[in-house]
Order: structure tokens, then C-alpha cells, then sequence
């Protein structure tokens, strides 16, 4: 894959990673995505960037049969045995319990310390064979039975998936499309719009994703794009971003699955008892890594990732984040399966 060299901003555009910001830019997982070519149906830009509202054609009251109720077979109360279902879950090293508002099953939460892989391209074939206890990847494109293999040998498996966009090429794109949702397009991103966090509308379409995580057997997910309050084309305001935030960690832990605040920093103080890891792209080159010393105090695994190169700064960033202990890797902006862990600079 051709990896483009020049990098798009909200403002401007630039050939190298600046060492300060005041905004945080899209993120990198949101790059791959779109630069990754599909094989699924696409929509086309001109039709995603409108706000559809769909009409539903009224049925006239004298087409409408009354439907009558039926009756079944009531069983007898003597041949109802009761019976107790429970999940066995196998602690690792790694994973603390988390309490759930709807259960007392164990919720997986890694701790400082734990090896991770991020891979979101060419995810069709995952490597299985990285040095890592999880693996984060691509909810669509991964097929359950890479998730199996990766479970067969005790590793854990994070899905992705974006819940405050809409990419084009997604399976499910015209659901949100039907159902009046989709908002301005992102800028300098194309074929991915926001989505309007508000509307209960919203909610059943990232329900059935998270149906799907279930389905494909992962243990937690990263939901990206959490923070459109920062971006200039929305209008949420913070409190609007924390209510959905905190929805979206609800309905996760209804499921059993881990999930963890992907960038979102300023929520941080608010969102820390919602959510059991967290996940940081470029907090090195921008001087931020600090920012998630609270999910460190709190035993919570904070995995990192910086898009650099050369010996000496690669280094740098590796040993800034060992001091943080956070769980840090340098990545190519593709997010293929190669890597360098930082933890072979301690």
C-alpha cells in the first residue's frame, strides 16, 4: 500500500507531524479506513453528505385487519425446572474484575503492563504470531474465525469500530442513511460523515454493532470518534458528548465487553470510572501523555501509539512512555501488523 506523504489538518497542510497543537486532528484509524479499498457496496459521497429524513407512508385504517390474539399451550408449572446459567470467565494476569450495573460476570480490564497489537488494515489476515496478550482490530473486516484463533491461544480480542461517524463502505451505511442520522460530512475526510449523537435514532444502529461484537466473540471494543464536541462542524456541546459517552460504556458492559475512551482526553476526569483502558494516538508528539496518568493511578492500561521515525526520537518516545508506563508501540500510519514496542527500551 502507497502511503501518502503529506498529511491533511483542519486548517492546513503539512509534511511533518507538528510538535504542538491546540485542536486534537482526526485520527489515524479514521486514515486507514478510508484509504483501505473495499470490496462492499459504497456510497457515494454526494448522497452521504445529506440529512436524509425518511416518510413513512401512512396504511389506510380500512386496510388495517384486526389480528387476533392466539393462544398457546400453557405448561404445567411442575415440568418448569429451573435453571441457573453462569459464565466462566479464565483470569489472566492481566484482567481485574469491573462491576456491571446489569451482572457480576468479570468484564475484562487490562492493567499497566499489558502487551498490545493494533492492526486495522489488511485485517483479513491478522498476524495471530505478534508478541501481544491483545489484539485490536477491525470489527467488519476480521472474520470470526480469526477471533477464534486468536482466543484458541489465550489472547484477547478488541473490536473496532466508529460510533460518532459513518464511513461510507461500511455494511450498514445505509441504515444510518434511512434513518435521517448522518450530518456534515468530516472535514478533509472523505466518504465519512458525523453522525447526530442526540438522536435516539442513533442508538438501536450502535446497538446492533455492538450485537455484532458479540456475535464474532470479542472482548471488549474501541469505539472511535468519541469526541465530536472538539470538531468545528458539530455543534454537540461537552456534556451532550459525555451523555452519549457514558451510554455507549453502558451498553458495553450489558454485553460483557470491555471497552475502552479512545483520544477524548478533556472527558477523562469524568469518564475514568466508565471505562477500563484507554487508548491515545500521538500523546508524545504533542506533549499529552501526562494527561493519562489517571488511568494509570487507577490500574487501568493505557496502550499508545506514535507514527515517528528515526532511532532518536522513536527512543525518546519510548522511554517518555516507559517512565508513564504506558503500553506504547510505534506504528506505520497504515496500522498494519508491523510495529516496534516500547518495552524493548526499558
Amino acid at each position: 500500500m502507497k502511503v501518502k506523504t503529506v498529511i491533511k489538518t483542519k486548517k492546513r497542510t503539512i509534511k511533518a507531524f507538528p510538535p504542538f497543537r491546540t485542536k486534537r486532528l482526526p485520527s489515524f484509524s479514521r486514515w486507514v479506513n478510508a484509504t483501505i479499498k473495499k470490496t462492499t457496496k459504497k456510497i457515494p459521497t454526494t448522497t452521504i453528505r445529506k440529512i436524509y429524513t425518511t416518510t413513512t407512508k401512512k396504511i389506510p385504517t380500512t386496510t388495517i385487519r384486526k389480528i387476533n390474539t392466539t393462544t398457546t399451550k400453557k405448561i404445567p408449572t411442575t415440568t418448569i425446572k429451573k435453571i441457573t446459567t453462569t459464565k466462566t470467565i479464565v483470569a489472566t494476569n492481566n484482567a481485574v474484575p469491573v462491576n456491571s450495573a446489569t451482572n457480576n460476570n468479570q468484564i475484562y480490564q487490562p492493567k499497566p503492563g499489558t502487551k498490545f497489537q493494533w492492526q486495522l488494515s489488511n485485517c483479513e489476515k491478522v498476524n495471530t504470531s505478534i508478541d501481544a496478550d491483545v489484539f485490536d482490530i477491525d470489527l467488519f473486516e476480521t472474520p470470526a474465525s480469526k477471533i477464534r484463533e486468536l482466543k484458541n491461544k489465550g489472547k484477547k480480542v478488541i473490536c473496532y469500530f466508529s460510533g460518532g461517524t459513518i464511513e461510507s463502505w461500511r455494511d450498514d451505511a445505509e441504515d444510518f442513511l434511512n434513518k435521517g442520522v448522518v450530518l456534515e460530512e468530516m472535514e478533509d475526510w472523505e466518504d465519512e460523515n458525523w453522525l447526530n449523537i442526540n438522536s435516539s435514532k442513533l442508538k438501536p444502529l450502535i446497538q446492533k454493532r455492538f450485537n455484532m461484537a458479540v456475535e464474532k466473540g470479542c472482548d471488549g471494543v474501541e469505539i472511535d470518534n468519541v469526541d465530536g464536541y472538539t470538531f468545528d462542524e458539530n455543534d454537540f456541546t461537552y456534556n451532550q458528548q459525555l451523555k452519549f459517552n457514558k451510554w455507549l460504556s453502558e451498553e458495553a458492559h450489558k454485553r460483557n465487553l470491555s471497552i475502552g475512551l479512545k483520544n477524548d482526553m478533556d472527558q477523562i476526569k469524568d469518564l475514568l470510572p466508565h471505562f477500563d483502558w484507554a487508548l491515545n494516538e500521538e500523546c508524545y508528539e504533542y506533549g499529552e501523555c501526562e494527561k493519562y496518568k489517571p488511568f494509570i493511578q487507577a490500574n487501568k492500561a493505557v496502550f499508545g501509539v506514535s507514527y515517528i521515525t528515526g532511532s532518536k526520537k522513536i527512543a525518546d518516545a519510548c522511554k517518555k512512555a516507559n517512565e508513564l508506563k504506558l503500553d506504547y508501540q510505534i506504528k506505520n500510519i497504515n496500522l498494519d501488523a508491523s510495529r516496534i514496542d516500547c518495552s524493548v527500551y526499558k
